[in-house]
This record gives structure tokens, C-alpha cells and sequence, in this order.
């Protein structure tokens, strides 16, 4: 693997397992209705969906790195999960899936099962001509606002930075390092994956999004197999309604669907 992992003063991004997810941002606009957080009516058009995987598109060309990532780590064994799409077979896995987007600056969770080092690491790179990529952002994550040190899910989200923004057609190589050394980077423990921005019109997305309520968002990105974009507007659906017992089943489902682990989905976004 590319030594790309280099020290920098940048922001970290991180969420806490059982609080809310204030720093994600709204990829669609959810609409306040005044009503309880567990009303009838709210659950009743929330019902537990299940992830359809577009035909997978794979290139030999491109390298990826671990699907989930585990070793010793300053002492400890620590285990990282992204919350991604498996490639399914072991003939499938030879290669590297390619999800697809709509978002200009999506957001990337991973499962960190709990922490033992301060530091981790979010790339995105941009594939360039002759199989080389171009670093797009870098930024160290500071991992100090879990003092329990359990397990947690984060979320990596790219800035509203113009020049950061995936362009439609593109492919794009994201990658998460927890730092468990810092000369020598072999030794980090690396989760990562690619994405495609696609057209926002594509199969009349936008149409259809416009003509339904934002709380319905996640099932029309989850039909068209538009993994990134149903797993925010799910995550943000539920900051917004935390205690809405359907929109919790919503997210294992999704979870379990593309074959992440029960602990993994259970835990709060």
C-alpha cells in the first residue's frame, strides 16, 4: 500500500455510540412535522427496507485495501469495520467494487471496535490517468472525545470545500487509518474503498425525491443501489427521530442487508 499517511493539524470528524449525530451534514432537507418522536404516523411510512446492490462494476486495475481491517495496535487488538457493501464472493473479492453516489461530499462510516491510539488518519483520492491517484483531502483525527473507550461508529465527511467535490464520473478512493505507528505506516490499521459520483438526475432520482417526503429518502436511494446517500439520510433520519422504533429497525436491516455483523448494526450512527 501507497505511504500517503503523513502528520497535519486538521479537524477531526468523530461520533460517539448513543449520541447524535450533530455533526453530519443534511444531504436531504428533512422537513420538521409537529409531532412526537415515536408517532404512529411517522414509523408507519418507515418500513425496514433492504439494500438492492447494483449489477457490482469491478476493475482489475484498481487496488483496494482491507475490507475490515484488525491487528495489535499499541498494545491492544483493535478491529476496523467500514460500513460498506461486502464484495460477496472470494472470485468478486480478486477485484475491487466500485459504489455509487449522487452527493458532491459524501460521508463514509466505519466501525472503530474501540480505541487504544489518539490518532487516525481520512484520506480521499482521486484516480488519475495511468492508475496513479491524487490526494483530494487529508486529515488526522483526533480521537479524544471518547474517554470509554467502547466502540463506535464514525463519521468521515468531506468539507463543502469546492475543490473537494467529486465530480460526476469520476472515481474516487477513500481510505481510514488508525496510527498505531507513527514511522512506520505498515503497521497502521487501514479499512478503505472506491466510489463513483453519478449524474443526481440518473434514473429519475431527482424527480422522485422531490415528489416524496424526506423521511422516505433512504428506501428510493436503496432501490437504485446508492449505498453512501441511503446510509446519511438514514443516519440523519435517525438524529432526528432517536426514539422512533421503525427507524432503528430501518438501519439494522440496511446494515445486516450487505453483510455487517449484528453488533455492528445495532449500534447507534
Amino acid at each position: 500500500m501507497k505511504k500517503y499517511f503523513k502528520h497535519g493539524k486538521l479537524l477531526a470528524l468523530a461520533l460517539s455510540v448513543g449520541l447524535a449525530v450533530s455533526s453530519l451534514p443534511v444531504i436531504a432537507s428533512i422537513k420538521h412535522h409537529p409531532r412526537t418522536q415515536s408517532s404512529p404516523d411517522v414509523s408507519e411510512n418507515l418500513m425496514a427496507l433492504r439494500f438492492k446492490v447494483r449489477r457490482v462494476r469491478y476493475s482489475r486495475r484498481r487496488t483496494g485495501g482491507l475490507s475490515r481491517g484488525s491487528k495489535e495496535c499499541n498494545g491492544d487488538l483493535v478491529s476496523v469495520t467500514p460500513l460498506w457493501p461486502n464484495s460477496g464472493s472470494e472470485e468478486e473479492k480478486t477485484q475491487t467494487e466500485v459504489e455509487s453516489t449522487v452527493d458532491s461530499n459524501p460521508t463514509f462510516f466505519v466501525h472503530l471496535s474501540h480505541e487504544s491510539t489518539q490518532e487516525a488518519e481520512f484520506l480521499l483520492l482521486k484516480e488519475q490517468d495511468g492508475n496513479q491517484e491524487q490526494i483530494i483531502h487529508e486529515e488526522i483525527l483526533e480521537l479524544t472525545s471518547n474517554p470509554t473507550g467502547n466502540s463506535r461508529i464514525l463519521a468521515l465527511s468531506l468539507p463543502s470545500d469546492g475543490e473537494k467535490q467529486l465530480e460526476v464520473g469520476k472515481y474516487y478512493h477513500w481510505m481510514f487509518s488508525v496510527m498505531c505507528d507513527e514511522e512506520d505506516s505498515s503497521k497502521n490499521v487501514v479499512v478503505d474503498g472506491w466510489v463513483q459520483r453519478i449524474p443526481p438526475d440518473t434514473d429519475n432520482l431527482e424527480t422522485e425525491l422531490a415528489q416524496t417526503e424526506p423521511r422516505n429518502h433512504p428506501d428510493i436511494y436503496a432501490e437504485r443501489g446508492i449505498w453512501p446517500d441511503t446510509l446519511m439520510v438514514l443516519a440523519n433520519l435517525r438524529q432526528q427521530y432517536p426514539n422512533d422504533v421503525q427507524l432503528k429497525e430501518k438501519w439494522e436491516t440496511l446494515l445486516k442487508s450487505v453483510g455487517l455483523d449484528e453488533a455492528i448494526a445495532t449500534q447507534t450512527p
